[in-house]
This record gives C-alpha cells, structure tokens and sequence, in this order.
C-alpha cells in the first residue's frame, strides 16, 4: 500500500480517537477531511500553527487554526498525526484550517533512542500487515498496519547503537503487542522522528530502516541531505 493509500485510510480512525481531547466544530462549512503529520511551530490559548512537508523536499507547507492546544499535553517541535479541514484550499496549500483531531505520534519528532540487539533479543518485532516509510524534509516517518484488540506495548525506531559510526546507521521498527492482546480490527499506527543528529555525523552517509511485514523483512534507505548538493530544508 503507498503512502497516501496508508495515510487516508488511517484519517478516520485519527480522528474519532483524537475528538476527546479536541472538541471539533462543526464540519458543515468546511471539507474535505485531509490527513498529515505535523510539526507543531508555535501555539498560544486560542491559536497555533503547523509546518509539514509532503515528502522528501517538497515546498513547506504551513496550516494555521483559531484553536490553541494544551501546553501540558504539547510542545514546540512535536510531530502529531492531525486532520483537518479547509474552506477550500488544496492539500498541501498554506492554509487557515478548522482542526477536526489531532494525536501525537510515535516518537513524537524526537532523536532516535540509541538500542542494543542484546537488550532487544535482536531488534525482534512482530510482523505487521503493511506499511509506509518516507522522508518528509528532516524527518523519518512510518505507517504501519496491525490488527490487535489493544494499543501496543511498544511502538518505536531505534538506532542499533553499534552501528552509529558506520556510514549507514542502521534503524529497526519494533512492535510489541500487549500480553494476549489478541487478535482485533486493523489499526495503523504513525511513527516519525528527527534525522538531524544522525544526519550530522561526518561518517553517516544515510540511514537504512529495517521492519518485517508478513510476507518477509523490508528495508527502506534514506541518502543523508547534507550530502546532497541541493538546498537544504530547515524542517
């Protein structure tokens, strides 16, 4: 499934969880329902505005709302999964937007945390049913599809500590479903985190992200941008 398949099909459910925690207004003047992860630039009570790109290096895109977010829940910097609406601007257009949910998402657009393959029985993971890996600018960013009747015990990427000197790092998805949670509905969890430190080692050339889908071990490379001779993105 490509990323945009992944992302939609994931809109609905993103919203219907995040509706408790951001009451929605209502929708009758604005659609339709877009989905994008996020980089939170700035907020106060009764404002806030979000950056993201769409892809590799695409043009920044930035969304404004009315509506303020909790400073206890929320930070400058922080990568959420949110749906919203306009009053009839395109995608990927700077926007004034009617925030319709919002959640954070894994990892939250933080630096990937440092693992050994001896205190993770070797990055084990289960295997899940699809996903989606891309770069968004300095960010990583993974879809993953799972059926289980609860949230994860364990969603994250971590860098093999071991690796951080090699001029591909290498980077594993692991999911660790709930003891006995048992088989449930189809879920797609969302996952991104910053690239700069990596990116910033004279050694890295760019990083390899290792996951298991059922139908076998996948990996997804991304070059590192500084070595790139192009303009550079700030986000």
């Amino acid at each position: 499934m490509k990323i945009k398949s992944l992302i939609a099909a994931g809109a609905l459910s993103a919203i219907a969880f995040a509706l408790p925690s951001c009451n929605s207004s209502s929708s009758e003047d604005y659609s339709p329902v877009y989905t994008d992860i996020v980089t939170v630039s700035q907020f106060t009570d009764n404002s806030s505005v979000f950056t993201f790109r769409r892809v590799d290096d695409s043009p920044l895109v930035t969304l404004t709302s009315t509506r303020g977010l909790n400073p206890e829940t929320v930070k400058i910097g922080d990568r959420m999964l949110m749906s919203y609406q306009t009053n009839g601007v395109a995608q990927f257009e700077n926007a004034a937007i009617n925030i319709v949910g919002i959640v954070p998402t894994y990892g939250k657009g933080a630096t990937f945390p440092k693992a050994k393959a001896e205190e993770t029985n070797n990055f084990y993971t289960a295997e899940v049913f699809d996903a989606s890996a891309w770069r968004s600018g300095t960010y990583l960013n993974l879809a993953v599809l799972y059926g289980s009747a609860s949230a994860p015990k364990d969603c994250r990427i971590v860098v093999d500590e071991a690796t951080l000197s090699n001029p591909y790092p290498q980077l594993y998805f692991i999911l660790e479903p709930q003891p006995a949670a048992g088989a449930g509905p189809e879920r797609i969890y969302y996952l991104s985190y910053t690239l700069t430190e990596l990116f910033s080692r004279s050694t890295c050339k760019g990083v390899t992200l290792n996951y298991t889908l059922q139908s076998g071990k996948k990996q997804f490379t991304v070059e590192n941008i500084n070595s790139i001779d192009k303009p550079k993105p700030i986000e």
